[in-house]
């Protein structure tokens, strides 16, 4: 494991592994009881099985309808037309800003390694520390500008 002592790779490694644990982390498809416990006025995030996506509040369910609340119109979707349901997540929020933030510092520590050694020893310092905190304090805060949603409900694939 020499690739340890090379905080580029050690960086790399790790950003290539974050997609496989979100990817675990995901909730089981067709879990549509899980809309049970929403509360009525919840605000959600629906996405269509068209790709088309709309913010509703949430209103009731049946085993084959979801009842939304779109300004003042009650809505009625069909359960096949639904791909996703969301809910806002503050939770959810404060883990994309980390995702984003380690993102960015692995960005940064590859952007170091390879214009890091152009520095001369005496600029090396300060700009170090630039080149590898710069990227990953924007890109986290890109991440907290988006809203964190937890999903819900997803729609079982289709055989």
């Amino acid at each position: 494991m020499r690739f340890l002592h090379n905080p580029v790779l050690t960086a790399c490694f790790a950003v290539l592994l974050v997609p496989a644990a979100l990817h675990a982390s995901a909730p089981p498809r067709g879990s549509w009881d899980l809309v049970h416990g929403l509360p009525k006025g919840q605000p959600i995030h629906l996405t269509y099985t068209s790709s088309d996506e709309m913010d509703a509040r949430f209103q009731g369910f049946t085993s084959d309808t979801l009842l939304i609340l779109k300004g003042v119109e009650e809505i009625r979707v069909p359960r096949e037309n639904i791909e996703q349901i969301e809910i806002p997540s503050e939770k959810a929020r404060a883990r994309n800003v980390i995702i984003g933030t380690v993102f960015g510092v692995a960005a940064g520590a590859v952007l170091e390694g390879v214009w890091g050694n152009h520095l001369s020893a005496g600029e090396r310092g300060g700009q170090r520390a630039v080149l590898i905190l710069v990227p990953g304090a924007v890109a986290g805060g890109f991440a907290a500008v988006v809203p964190g949603r937890k999903t819900i409900y997803r729609a079982p694939k289709a055989p």
